[in-house]
């Protein structure tokens, strides 16, 4: 699956990062936002999509 580009900009951008078990967290800084599309806020401790092969899961150190 590609992410799009929201997504991907968040996430270069500090907004949404993910956490230990491996769930979407959207930062606070985001919430204060006022033009910050409702996308965003729905994907809050949500799963990321995981690889099928577990070789393949990105390292918690590469994804803070």
């Amino acid at each position: 699956m590609v992410p799009c580009r929201l997504c991907h900009w968040s996430f270069d951008r500090g907004f949404m990062s993910v956490g230990k078990e491996y769930e979407v967290l959207i930062s606070p800084l985001s919430r204060q936002e006022q033009n910050n599309p409702g996308l965003i806020m729905t994907l809050d401790h949500r799963p990321i999509f995981r690889p099928s092969d577990e070789r393949h899961i990105p390292d918690q150190e590469c994804l803070g």
